[in-house]
């Protein structure tokens, strides 16, 4: 045999590459005329730009590419540039006038301007009263340009008189002042005297003093006295002395005049010699939280001079009784649990209601309860008990049998914070084995890995966790069920 001798291929050129065509090289064997071709890809445009036409502010420019190779050529619009506006001038509006801002753009030097509308007068308003004499009207002024004008004129108010008088006297003329209250204008007018008007008054002699007759000016008390009478000395009456007792004070004998009063003779206050008390006698007993009353009374005149409390009796305290729940376990219910309460202090049994009363806190719900029972009546104190609410027994409402497992399914409790899964291969459950659901909604689950054709016992109990203590349930009824290969 002869081996073959392979191809002898030469390469040439068929059809050249340019930017948009592909080169094609034709293969060909010296040997035999085989042919095979070989795509080189077109090597694309070699494009140089050039802005062809600036752009200014409102025209839009001209770039153009030419192919350095083939000479192609395109072209992109280059956007104007718009216009750099800036504030060349303004012109401050006035009162009457506009003004306006004037905008030059910096490369163009093209410009526009914007009006600035006049002010408007901004008038100050002074109201210039009226006076007396004088018309009043409100002044406006112009804070910008000072233009004023006047308006609302009223007429003068005329003067306001207040009258200020002085009396004449028995032997001088008087006046009479008016004085305007706002302008404060003035005249006066003379009051002419009158002269003394004089009445008579008899005053009458007494025991010391002589008797006359004052004659007196009823308007400027001028006076002076005439007719005396003498005067008619005491007539004396004796003031018996009075014995002092034990609260009041008495005196010792003096004298007074009859007629005029005036003490003759002092009689002189003898102290009141005070109270003697006795013991002290009971009113009110005391009693358990009761105070009790007494007094103590006077040995000379059985007044009561004191009186005072007798502090209430103090009530047993309950703190070392002896308590028992009738129950301390409950399950779960939705009801609250009241476990009736046994008390013993020593060997007296205490009566609920007369010597105690209960109140229960944390009854109803999952977890510790307590039980207060404070003392009442002829006891005091308090004592604490708990009790224990577990959770609800739980119940298995469907039990299948799986591939090396089964399937359960039993009662969601709302109280529950999860469940606990147990089973066993013996009814003993000695070595069983438990999966914990964590969540109080899921109550249908699936135990796999378990051994195939097998039989288990299994039960299933909630529990819930109250401040970090985990409360369980009562196990449900046991079921079995044997598990598929």
């Amino acid at each position: 045999m002869i081996k073959a001798k392979g191809h002898n291929y030469s390469a040439e050129v068929t059809k050249k590459a340019n930017c948009t065509d592909d080169e094609v090289i034709t293969y060909t064997c010296a040997n035999c005329g085989d042919k095979y071709t070989e795509v080189i890809k077109a090597k694309g445009h070699n494009y140089s730009a050039e802005v062809t036409k600036k752009a200014t502010c409102d025209t839009d420019g001209v770039k153009t590419f030419t192919c350095a190779d083939c000479g192609d050529v395109y072209t992109e619009k280059l956007e104007a540039l718009g216009h750099t506006y800036g504030i060349s001038e303004v012109v401050k509006p006035t009162c009457d006038n506009d003004g306006y801002t004037k905008f030059t753009c910096s490369v163009c030097g093209d410009s526009y301007s914007k009006v600035i509308n006049a002010t408007g007068h901004k008038y100050n308003d002074k109201i210039v009263s009226a006076s007396c004499d004088k018309g009043g009207y409100t002044l406006h002024t112009c804070e910008n340009c000072g233009d004023i004008y006047k308006d609302n004129f009223t007429s003068p108010l005329g003067h306001d008189y207040t009258s200020q008088t002085v009396k004449p006297a028995c032997e001088t003329d008087g006046e009479k002042t008016f004085t305007c209250t706002r302008c404060g204008d003035t005249y006066t007018e003379v009051i002419k005297t009158k002269g003394h008007v004089y009445k008579r008054t008899v005053v009458a002699a007494d025991c010391e003093t002589d008797g006359y007759t004052l004659v007196e000016c009823m308007e400027c008390h001028d006076s002076f006295k005439e007719g005396y009478v003498g005067a008619k000395g005491h007539t004396i009456v004796t003031d018996k002395a009075v014995a002092a007792t034990c609260t009041t004070a008495g005196k010792t004998e003096g004298s007074h005049c009859s007629v005029c009063g005036k003490v003759i003779k002092a009689q002189t206050e003898i102290k009141a010699k005070g109270h003697v008390a006795g013991d002290w006698i009971t009113d009110k007993a005391a009693a358990v939280g009761v105070k009790g009353r007494k007094h103590r009374s006077c040995m000379v005149c059985g007044a009561v001079v004191e009186s005072a409390d007798i502090p209430a009796l103090s009530p047993k305290s309950i703190s070392s009784a002896s308590v028992s729940l009738s129950i301390a376990t409950y399950s779960f219910d939705g009801k609250f649990k009241t476990p009736s309460v046994t008390v013993k202090l020593g060997s007296t049994a205490l009566r609920k209601g007369i010597d105690y009363v209960v109140s229960y806190r944390n009854n109803k719900n999952v977890g510790k309860a307590t039980v207060v029972i404070t003392g009442k009546g002829l006891y005091a104190g308090t004592i604490t008990r708990t009790f224990v609410i577990n959770p609800a027994k739980q119940e298995i409402q469907k039990l299948t049998a799986k591939s090396k497992g089964f399937y359960i399914d039993y009662a969601a409790k709302g109280h529950a914070t999860g469940y606990e899964i147990q089973y066993a291969t013996n009814s003993s459950f000695s070595g069983a084995k438990k999966t914990v659901i964590t969540s109080n909604k899921t109550d249908k689950v699936t135990v796999s890995k378990l051994s195939g054709n097998k039989k288990y016992y299994v039960r299933v109990r909630t529990y819930t966790t109250v401040n970090g203590i985990k409360y369980y349930g009562a196990w449900s009824a046991v079921k079995t069920v044997t598990t598929k290969k």
